[in-house]
């Protein structure tokens, strides 16, 4: 089942704004992370910063990061999109804060994330 939350103001078929599904968003939404009994993996520690793989299903691989201070990411043969889930930071130059959305072209190469910021980054699976 798909619930809408935000329409962007779309005017459906009959001429009038489409109906949002907030209320029964809510009731169907966990807000806290899975327990370790459901298998959530002990992050990964590299230079700058901490690492959790979320999601490595078929078509996407989603992994949770913490920056501590500087990390450096490859965008190599296909895209990435960045989500800001908390804190604020830089990447490459462009500054982000909680909330911040983030689209990365493939074959951008490296980019620097700097600052101190919770990251969902998304890609490709490859392994297709």
């Amino acid at each position: 089942m798909t619930y809408r939350v935000y329409d962007y103001g779309r005017i459906g078929a009959d001429g009038k704004p489409r109906e949002l599904h907030i209320e029964k968003a809510l009731e169907v939404t966990k807000p806290e992370p899975p327990s370790e009994k459901y298998g959530q993996p002990a992050p990964l520690i590299v230079s700058g910063a901490e690492y959790r793989p979320l999601c490595d299903c078929e078509y996407f691989i989603t992994t949770k990061y913490d920056i501590s201070d500087e990390f450096k990411f490859n965008v190599s043969d296909t895209f990435i999109h960045i989500l800001v889930m908390d804190g604020e930071g830089d990447i490459s130059g462009i500054p982000v804060k909680k909330g911040s959305s983030v689209f990365v072209p493939a074959g951008t190469g490296i980019i620097n994330i700097k600052g101190e910021c919770s990251l969902i980054i998304t890609t490709i699976n490859r392994r297709i």
